[in-house]
């Protein structure tokens, strides 16, 4: 007899599971909420609202035409693994890339991070996602160092802080917050701040004791106590021997699997896949079934990936801002060029 947890079993009951963990013994009207239904060939039918659903209306599944047991595989997939590709799932499930893709979007939106609660001591550190700046070519190097950087520099004589800037500009801002059980992977808007990491923060923390970061501006003069320790210096621990360890630990684990099972994640999606890094990282000690179980109770959503927005930048805004008050306070301007943009001015008075 196969176990609960192996895949042949997932397989062959995934309609049985799906049910168990979605209505948990007790039908109840996805439109109206009534608990008097009446099952029916076509699935199930309320008696207040007369309207028609099955086990997969409002749900991830809602209107697929794939088998129950193609999704509940897809799943399976993802979670008995440290991460795999949309090719190697269409290979195993029988479908093409494109499903399998949409499929495991669909899974990950599942996966989100909302009701995650921080507590005790968290360690938080910021890193940035993207391909290596010696990996790209020195004619494109030398097209982004003239874009980004406000005076001419040379391949070779960048300082440090060239580097950072660059960083910020050419890769994807993330931050990492772990308390030793749960943890949060939150992407960055571009130009961020530490209002941006203090909100983060105040959405999910509920009962924290102290916070350890090192010694980056971004964490100073917080309401919540901080310690810090200073890398630059080869000091990697606090005074009272706290360190920030476990978080670039998890840093190693994320870039480890998006370089080996993603050639590329679009930024716009970027936010799902850190997502998924989370959700499998809390659960590393549970067993196949607690995760899926824990997923589902997510899953009585319709999500849709047109809501998936792109990261915003902050400096966008700011930016429009200041051009508008430029045009403001001289009406004689015509064009303000701010970041290689040129802004026209609609409403000059001179001409």
């Amino acid at each position: 007899m196969a176990s609960k947890n192996s895949i042949r079993y997932v397989v062959k009951n995934a309609e049985s599971i799906f049910k168990q963990l979605r209505w948990h013994g007790e039908v109840v009207c996805p439109h109206c909420g009534s608990v008097k239904i009446y099952e029916c060939t076509y699935g199930y039918k309320c008696g207040d609202c007369r309207k028609r659903f099955t086990n997969y209306t409002n749900t991830i599944m809602h209107g697929s035409k794939l088998d129950t047991s193609a999704w509940v595989l897809t799943l399976y997939l993802m979670l008995d693994s440290r991460g795999i590709s949309s090719v190697e799932v269409a290979r195993k499930v029988g479908v093409t890339q494109k499903t399998a893709w949409l499929m495991m979007m669909k899974w990950r939106q599942a996966m989100s991070q909302d009701t995650v609660e921080l507590k005790g001591i968290v360690a938080m550190d910021e890193a940035y996602l993207g391909g290596s700046w010696s990996n790209r070519p020195l004619r494109q190097q030398q097209e982004i160092i003239d874009q980004f950087l406000p005076k001419p520099f040379r391949k070779g004589t960048l300082p440090k802080s060239a580097y950072f800037k660059i960083n910020s500009e050419i890769h994807t801002p993330i931050i990492g917050m772990n308390d030793g059980r749960n943890v949060i992977l939150q992407v960055l808007p571009k130009g961020f701040d530490k209002t941006d990491i203090q909100d983060i923060f105040n959405n999910h923390a509920t009962d924290v004791n102290m916070c350890v970061s090192d010694n980056s501006k971004l964490y100073d003069d917080w309401t919540v106590p901080f310690e810090h320790s200073n890398h630059s210096h080869r000091q990697y621990t606090t005074a009272s021997g706290y360190s920030s360890n476990n978080v670039e630990g998890l840093f190693s684990h994320l870039k480890r699997a998006l370089r080996h099972n993603q050639v590329h994640i679009s930024k716009r999606y970027m936010q799902l896949y850190l997502d998924e890094m989370s959700f499998r990282w809390r659960h590393r000690l549970d067993t196949i079934r607690i995760k899926m179980k824990d997923t589902f109770s997510n899953a009585n959503k319709r999500p849709s990936l047109n809501n998936v927005s792109a990261i915003p930048d902050k400096r966008e805004q700011s930016d429009i801002e200041f051009v508008k008050e430029c045009f403001r306070l001289g009406g004689c301007i015509e064009s303000v060029e701010l970041h290689g943009i040129t802004y026209h001015n609609p409403g000059n008075q001179c001409k």
